[in-house]
């Protein structure tokens, strides 16, 4: 069975200014307020760098999927209730993730947007996968399935 706790401050804290860096990679527009748009703009980003526009100066590919992911799974808890924890695997694989409310389903993603980014034999479906996880029904309480 799973391991899940609670995140600390500092790792909260760490999440937080992820976020911050992430939306210096987004071109935002300061008036937009359309519902999905950051999904939207990490789609776009990750097509970028998969297509091969250089990451800024100072970023790597670990930091800009970390980021991403980051933004990504920020946008899931707002829009669609999920919540951050961390959670150890029986496989021993931990990390940070966001779970839905039913705990039913599980998502890692920062690996998720790394495997995005850099596997060129995956599709990147930033934007479909967001909406199969708004949209989804969850599956039996605490079954902890891991998405993606």
């Amino acid at each position: 069975m799973p391991k899940l706790r609670q995140l600390s401050q500092e790792e909260e804290n760490e999440l937080n200014q992820y976020m911050v860096f992430a939306l210096e990679l987004v071109p935002i527009v300061q008036d937009i307020q359309e519902e999905g748009f950051l999904i939207v703009a990490c789609h776009l980003l990750i097509d970028n760098f998969r297509d091969g526009a250089p990451l800024p100066e100072g970023v790597s590919t670990d930091d800009a999927a970390t980021w991403l992911g980051v933004l990504w799974a920020e946008e899931l808890c707002r829009l669609a209730g999920w919540r951050w924890l961390y959670m150890t695997l029986d496989n021993g694989f931990e990390g940070v993730c966001v779970i839905d409310e039913n705990r039913s389903r599980v998502c890692f993603p920062i690996h998720l947007i790394y495997s995005w980014m850099c596997d060129k034999e995956k599709t990147n479906e930033c934007m479909e996968f967001f909406a199969k996880m708004c949209k989804g029904k969850p599956l039996s309480k605490n079954a902890f399935v891991v998405m993606g």
